[in-house]
């Protein structure tokens, strides 16, 4: 079977297509970016590159082109894999006869869930837990403003985390907020900031029915890792929400528990996510259970079990490698990862920490030929400092039996 996955988030393309990849399906991607570290992956068979307002549009050129492609390369099925693929093809389903799309929520319950505005009213509305928030148009609404500090300030509609900032006191949150507005311009949501630990469930739901999901948290202490888990009242408030709005389709919930140990709903994600890979390596394959669910087979109640998965550096790698769309040159910009730090380890040397003392930093470069990213590493990344250390001696100092931590001390 040929899937055809829509891709214009490399780190959520890329996790996709190992995912159907490892299921045995003949996996097509087009995304934005040329030089996509995915299009060198084994499991990716024939690579595309479109431009990123064709891909977001959703428009007839959208249409025509895409039913082109299925046509010529029959396409069994296509597969958005970020909230702007989605978006676009729920707007042009209708008009896609060449071949057909996943499981898809309808246009209005993909806005209303998407917007963390509209999402919070919707949890109002149904009596759903989800903390105190407020939404700002300007600097005269943020003045107004009467809450409890802490407080988290993100904007209505995002991915990746991009935008949100904590702020302590209304003085920090009057400064960051003039700030984010010459960068980000328009409305804000101001919420309050909930002491405890975050929770989040993936899930596939049929027609308002979770049939598949998985419960992670993060590893605080091993970067890289996520811990899944069984959990009754975070499976029962995403249930109620699934329901109530008859969603249909993969979706990604952040969820917190307060110091009380009360589940709070926080956003809802009508899409792929980030650690999908770690999902599959938990033992569910949500791709795959997205195609036979589209195709009206039965999902089974498939469901994650109680483990602790840890990244291999070859993902590692290919993560640091995807976020350079984001953070820029890898040889000079830091990785943002909760342990980094102003002026802290790049990208590269970060996705080394990720994984570990390795035994050399050839170890890294075959790992990285060995999965079928080395094509994309640029080479003067292996031969120049990079943030300060000189790559030879940082290897000397490994094959010499130091650890990563060391040799960047």
């Amino acid at each position: 079977m040929r899937v055809l996955v829509l891709s214009t988030i490399d780190l959520f393309g890329s996790h996709l297509v190992t995912c159907l990849g490892e299921s045995g399906y003949d996996v097509h991607l087009i995304c934005d970016d040329q030089w996509s570290p995915t299009r060198w992956s084994r499991h990716c068979k024939f690579f595309t590159c479109w431009d990123r307002m064709i891909l977001m549009q959703g428009d007839p050129r959208f249409t025509d082109e895409l039913n082109a492609y299925c046509s010529r390369h029959d396409i069994d099925m296509v597969i958005p894999a970020d909230m702007r693929t989605t978006r676009a093809l729920v707007h042009a389903r209708d008009t896609i006869h060449e071949a057909q799309v996943c499981a898809l929520p309808d246009s209005t319950t993909l806005d209303r869930l998407h917007n963390k505005w509209t999402f919070y009213q919707f949890l109002r509305q149904h009596d759903l837990p989800t903390p105190e928030t407020f939404r700002v148009k300007d600097a005269h609404d943020l003045e107004k403003l009467v809450i409890d500090f802490p407080v988290l300030a993100k904007p209505v509609e995002g991915e990746n985390g991009e935008g949100i900032w904590r702020a302590d006191t209304h003085a920090d949150l009057v400064s960051g907020y003039a700030q984010i507005q010459r960068k980000r311009p328009g409305p804000y949501l101001i919420q309050r900031y909930l002491a405890g630990r975050d929770i989040d469930i993936s899930l596939l739901a049929d027609h308002g029915k979770i049939v598949a999901w998985s419960i992670q948290q993060k590893d605080d202490d091993s970067p890289g890792t996520l811990h899944f888990l069984d959990n009754e009242e975070v499976l029962e408030v995403a249930g109620r929400i699934v329901e109530a709005c008859g969603y249909h389709g993969v979706a990604h919930m952040y969820m917190r528990y307060d110091e009380q140990g009360r589940v709070y709903a926080i956003e809802f994600n009508p899409r792929f996510w980030g650690s999908l890979i770690w999902s599959y390596w938990a033992g569910v394959n949500f791709p795959d259970l997205l195609i036979r669910v589209t195709r009206g087979g039965n999902a089974s109640a498939s469901r994650s079990q109680p483990r602790r998965v840890h990244a291999p550096i070859s993902v590692c790698l290919h993560d640091a490698l995807s976020r350079r769309c984001y953070e820029g040159d890898l040889s000079q910009r830091s990785c943002r990862h909760p342990v980094s730090k102003p002026g802290g380890p790049t990208i590269l040397i970060q996705c080394l920490i990720y994984a570990g003392a390795l035994d050399g930093f050839s170890t890294f470069r075959r790992s990285a030929a060995r999965n079928g990213f080395y094509p994309s590493l640029p080479g003067y990344l292996l031969r120049k400092s990079v943030c300060g250390y000189e790559v030879s001696r940082f290897s000397r100092h490994l094959f010499q039996g130091g650890t990563v931590q060391q040799a960047l001390a």
